[in-house]
């Protein structure tokens, strides 16, 4: 996940040459949904880290299994994301569709860590 931070940050910073039609107001509000989107999703997934360790000291038997269950999900909200943004592929909305399916579903994910009963 850190990666593909890092990757969409790289791509963000470095010149869109195929933007080039784009007068400099667009592309400087492009990189700013980006980034925002980037921030979003960033932010979303410190959050879901943080309900699956108060998963895990509500639930220390269960340790093994919400540690399981957030390795199988993290995989399933990628390969989700990626499908579901497959069309924006190599478009300008590629970084912030893909940024915002991963909060979404990072956000439902905390949801059901933070359901999980003592």
């Amino acid at each position: 996940m850190k990666a593909e931070i890092r990757a969409a940050a790289f791509f963000l910073l470095l010149p869109n040459l195929s933007c080039a039609t784009f007068s400099e107001l667009e592309i400087n509000q492009l990189e700013d949904i980006n980034r925002a989107s980037l921030d979003q999703m960033s932010a979303a997934h410190a959050s879901l880290k943080k309900a699956i360790s108060t998963s895990i000291k509500d639930n220390p038997e269960k340790q093994k299994l919400i540690t399981e269950l957030d390795t199988a999900w993290q995989g399933m909200i990628e390969k989700k994301c990626k499908l579901e943004t497959y069309e924006s592929k190599g478009t300008d909305a590629e970084i912030s569709q893909y940024s915002t399916c991963m909060s979404k579903n990072y956000l439902e994910a905390e949801n059901y860590f933070n359901s999980i009963q003592p």
